[in-house]
């Protein structure tokens, strides 16, 4: 294999000293001939010569490169996410580097010192699902004892992250069970996400404060407890259906898309027999064969503020002590619910 192109090549096919060349690919050459300057830059672009990033940022003590570990990329919310985060960064000139913990802590953990050891910048994070307090402590710690700037986004499971963005998820479960109960349904079930996760739990609590606050008797037993999934939406929805619902309120897309594979199993149309509201909005939901009604989070601005963070952690002459910004989520209709016969 062909080695790589240096500087020091560089110097010898053109009889410039290392220094010379040095200056002039950092362009701090002002004192150096401009005939000087096109030879270099020629025998640059013959030979391929391409600046070792590593070295650069070794010092520069800065990589212009930001992590964003993820928790599950195939999850349409994560991978759009990442696309405006990417987008985002390149405005302040950085690269986006992706890492997928497939919601494992441990896998988290490796991706996060592999970043700090590549010297990133900055790093997203958001947390694997499942993860105990004493091991998002491990991850956060990690992150606060190498002196990373780090934003959470979307999770927290122990309220523990100095810098994060999120949204107002009780608020968006309001709406959505809000929503149904003013079409008059009453018996309405809820697919939740993982009950670890503070997201998950707070869009439970939403759930049920609405039916509280419009005198609707809380039923547990028309709560099932998923992971945010397609097939455990699925099986919540089998689950539902014994108990005579009108009324779902799924607490992300997935498990809505799983609730209405059941529900078509089971011989039901979407909305004449059973309403069903998701959430996030991924793309897929208008595109579905029944337009999902959904809770839109608001991703490009999560990106926008999430990137605000990391630009301030990383530019900032003072100690910013916490950073923490909640966003509001909105409610979209479509058609998967009507008005109860």
């Amino acid at each position: 294999m062909k080695s790589r192109v240096t500087i020091k090549d560089i110097a010898q096919k053109t009889g410039f000293s290392v220094t010379t060349i040095s200056l002039v690919l950092n362009d701090k050459a002002n004192h150096i001939p401009r005939e000087t300057k096109l030879i270099i830059a020629k025998a640059v672009k013959e030979m391929g010569y391409r600046p070792n990033k590593m070295a650069v940022g070794l010092v520069k003590k800065q990589s212009n490169i930001i992590g964003f570990v993820l928790p599950d990329i195939r999850n349409q919310f994560f991978s759009y996410t990442a696309k405006v985060l990417e987008d985002e960064c390149h405005k302040y000139d950085w690269n986006l580097l992706i890492c997928n913990s497939d919601n494992n802590h441990k896998q988290e953990l490796k991706h996060l010192k592999m970043l700090c050891d590549y010297m990133v910048d900055g790093i997203f994070l958001s947390m694997a699902a499942n993860s105990t307090e004493k091991e998002v402590e491990e991850s956060i710690n990690f992150l606060e004892d190498n002196k990373i700037p780090y934003c959470l986004i979307d999770r927290d499971m122990f309220d523990i992250g100095k810098y994060k963005i999120s949204v107002d998820h009780l608020q968006g479960a309001y709406l959505a069970t809000e929503h149904l109960i003013k079409l008059g349904h009453k018996k309405i079930g809820c697919i939740t996400g993982p009950l670890i996760l503070d997201d998950a739990r707070q869009r439970l609590a939403g759930y049920k404060q609405a039916l509280k606050d419009n005198g609707i008797k809380i039923d547990e037993n028309l709560i099932f407890e998923g992971d945010y999934s397609f097939e455990k939406g699925k099986i919540g929805c089998d689950n539902l259906l014994a108990k005579n619902i009108t009324a779902i309120f799924a607490a992300n897309d997935f498990s809505a898309m799983g609730a209405l594979a059941s529900i078509k199993e089971h011989n039901l149309i979407v909305p004449r027999d059973i309403s069903i509201v998701g959430y996030d909005d991924i793309a897929f939901a208008s595109l579905l064969e029944v337009p999902l009604t959904t809770v839109r989070q608001p991703i490009d601005a999560i990106g926008q503020k999430a990137t605000e963070v990391i630009n301030q952690l990383v530019n900032s002459e003072e100690n910013i002590d916490s950073k923490i910004i909640i966003l509001e989520p909105k409610l979209i209709v479509r058609s998967s619910t009507k008005t109860i016969s």
